[in-house]
């Protein structure tokens, strides 16, 4: 009889799939915040579920730009700091992406922020120049450049 328990048991765990698992693993971020001098900014939370080799990337919820990342979080809590200055802007809402699946994202906004918020574009037109492989575009908008932040691609065709 134990015999026989012990094997049902066995092969409902085996019945389960790796897809299954996945759904045991979460992000949850506690607090998104700004210290008062105005120059971190702080994202705390937990990782459930995951090993100890997960990647974490923190972006801008609303454009989905890179705001931090990291290779490996040693374990399930992270507590990232961000230094504003080396930011274009201070982001309105946080997103938490762990091993760069969106399925595994949390999202919250950031307090105690004098102020927050990206800007967006619209470039259209048309480069007549016969195509360079590898060449880089700047772009100036009312004389200033437009300073784009690292991992960011620009793909022109």
């Amino acid at each position: 009889m134990i015999k026989q328990l012990v094997m049902a048991a066995l092969l409902s765990a085996a019945a389960i799939s790796p897809a299954s698992w996945a759904g045991t693993q979460s992000v949850e971020i506690e607090n998104v915040s700004v210290n008062n001098k105005q120059t971190w900014l702080k994202v705390k939370g937990e990782l459930k579920g995951f090993g100890k080799n997960t990647s974490l990337t923190l972006r801008d919820a609303d454009n989905l730009d890179v705001i931090f990342h990291s290779e490996i979080v040693k374990n399930k809590r992270f507590n990232a700091k961000v230094q504003i200055e080396d930011l274009i802007y201070v982001p309105c809402k946080i997103a938490a992406v762990a091993n760069n699946n969106t399925t595994l994202i949390d999202s919250a906004d950031v307090t105690d922020v004098s102020s927050c918020g990206g800007y967006s574009a619209t470039l259209s037109g048309l480069v007549t120049d016969e195509p360079i492989p590898y060449a880089s575009v700047s772009v100036t908008v009312n004389g200033i450049p437009l300073r784009l932040q690292p991992m960011k691609t620009v793909l022109i065709r």
